[in-house]
C-alpha cells in the first residue's frame, strides 16, 4: 500500500492507509483502527437436534456477508436448545443460480415467504429486529 509523500510546508505528516481511520487516544496520542462494515445476508440452513433427533430447514439464516458464519442460532421446538445449522447454502435458483428467477421448472422449492416460527428464531427472540420485518437481504452489523 502506498502513501503519498507530504508536500513541503504541509502540516500533516501522518501516512493514511485506505480502509483505516485514525482516532484520538485518551492518553493524547493517535491510534489507527480498522473501519469496515459487515452485512448480514439471508441464507438457507439445515438443522439437526441430536438430543431429540429432530431435523428442520429454515430460509431465515443470517450469515456475515461473504461467509457461511451464522450470526443467530435457532432453537429446537422440543428441548429449546440453540443450534447453528450443519449446512448453509445461498437462497438461489439451482437451475440459473439467481436469487430471483422465472425458470419454468425448479429442482427444489425454497420459499423464503413461508411462515416463520419467531419463538424459535434467535434473531426474533428478544431482539429488536424481526425476520418478518426485513425489507432487504443485507443489514449492517
Amino acid at each position: 500500500i502506498f502513501a503519498a509523500a507530504p508536500e513541503p510546508g504541509d502540516q500533516e505528516t501522518a501516512q493514511h492507509t485506505p480502509g483505516l481511520q485514525d482516532s484520538q487516544d485518551p492518553r493524547g496520542g493517535t491510534e489507527e483502527q480498522k473501519f469496515r462494515f459487515q452485512f448480514l445476508e439471508q441464507k438457507y440452513g439445515y438443522y439437526h437436534c441430536k438430543d431429540c433427533n429432530i431435523r428442520w430447514e429454515s430460509a431465515y439464516i443470517w450469515c456475515i456477508s461473504g461467509t457461511n458464519k451464522v450470526y443467530f442460532k435457532q432453537f429446537c421446538r422440543k428441548c429449546d436448545k440453540g443450534y447453528n445449522p450443519y449446512r448453509v447454502e445461498p437462497i438461489l435458483c439451482q437451475t440459473c443460480s439467481k436469487t430471483r428467477c422465472t425458470c419454468p421448472q425448479k429442482k427444489r422449492h425454497i420459499d423464503p415467504r413461508r411462515p416463520h416460527r419467531q419463538e424459535l428464531c434467535g434473531r426474533c427472540r428478544g431482539k429488536r429486529l424481526s425476520c418478518d420485518n426485513t425489507y432487504s437481504y443485507k443489514y449492517i452489523v
